[in-house]
Parts: structure tokens; C-alpha cells; sequence
């Protein structure tokens, strides 16, 4: 009877084990870090990345349309109709430089996430700067320095995220902000 105990209390260490390997797993697949956007990391080739996500589908952008100054194609990511991320190339080449993440499924290791508000975000840092893109006027940013992240916030009818009060604080940044606005995409470079 001790017997049957044991192997039944082996049995189900097992299935536990199993079971939170593949949940860590899958966690690991939607965390955003320095260089990488779950398994799609920097230094990456389109091809590399489609070929281990064969089953998301993929579609052709441009870099303009994503603040990058260039006229250069990269690939939207979509995993069940749901755009995870866009991945764009050093020019002339096939190799991933840059990951912006669209989807509010992948998170930091501390929370921070597409669709988060700034007053939110206000509870994990202080000292949060918002500088205007030099490409696009409809476009602004936020640095975090210690996750090694860019939040891009997008402007819309004319009401942009800082509150720029003269000329050197479009360059410089603000801290004066709309803290209800919510980050709309998070780039790695």
C-alpha cells in the first residue's frame, strides 16, 4: 500500500513539473527585454524569425511608418490575428535591428506594457522626461534608462503628450505631461 502511495505521489510531482515548464515557457515568449521581444531578438534575420514562428503570419511595413527615417521594409509579426511587434532591418541588409512591440499581450519584466498610462507608470519611475520625435510631429517618447526602453506615445488632433512650454524644451524634453495618455508602442534598438 506504501507503494502505491509513493509511485501515485511521483506521478503527480511530474505532471506538476511538466506543467509549470510549459507555463514558464510561454511567459518567456510575451517578456520585453533589451534585446529581445520574447524569442524574436536583435541581431536576428527576417528569415531566422519567420522560420521559427511559422506559424504567425507576417506582412511587409515600411520603416517611415513607425518613426524610423528610412524608406527601408521590415515585418509586422501577427500571431492569431493579434500584431505583436514590428522588426526593422539595417539597411541594405536582412539582419533585425530594431523590434517595436504593438501588443498590449507583451509586458517588461516589471509591467510596463503597451497601453499603460503614464500615471502608472509614474508608480515604477520618477524623473520621466517626454521628448517630440524629429520625423514626425504626431509622435513623442520616453526613455527608461535602466530597462533599456523606448515608450512612443502618438499625438493625436493636435494635442500632443508633453506640455512644451519654449523652444529648448522641444529639444531638451518636458516633465510637464498628460499623465491619461497611454503608451502606444515600445521599441528596442
Amino acid at each position: 500500500m506504501n507503494i502505491n502511495i509513493l509511485i501515485q505521489l511521483l506521478l503527480t510531482m511530474i505532471v506538476f513539473t511538466n506543467c509549470k515548464q510549459k507555463n514558464d515557457s510561454s511567459n518567456e515568449s510575451y517578456i520585453i527585454s533589451k534585446n529581445s521581444l520574447g524569442r524574436i531578438k536583435i541581431g536576428m534575420t527576417k528569415k531566422e524569425i519567420q522560420n521559427q514562428f511559422n506559424n504567425y503570419r507576417f506582412e511587409k511595413a515600411y520603416n517611415y511608418e513607425y518613426d524610423i527615417d528610412d524608406e527601408e521594409e521590415g515585418i509586422l509579426i501577427i500571431e492569431k490575428g493579434d500584431t505583436l511587434a514590428y522588426a526593422w532591418t539595417k539597411y541594405n541588409t536582412d539582419t533585425i535591428i530594431g523590434i517595436s512591440c504593438l501588443s498590449e499581450k507583451l509586458l517588461t519584466k516589471t509591467g510596463i506594457h503597451v497601453g499603460m498610462e503614464i500615471a502608472e507608470l509614474e508608480k515604477k519611475y520618477s524623473g520621466l522626461i517626454v521628448v517630440p520625435s524629429m520625423y514626425d510631429e504626431n509622435t513623442e517618447y520616453m526613455y527608461l534608462e535602466k530597462e533599456e526602453i523606448e515608450l512612443v506615445f502618438k499625438s493625436y488632433k493636435g494635442k500632443r503628450v508633453g506640455i512644451y512650454k519654449n523652444e529648448k524644451s522641444l529639444y531638451d524634453g518636458t516633465n510637464l505631461y498628460d499623465k491619461t495618455r497611454k503608451i502606444n508602442r515600445i521599441n528596442l534598438r
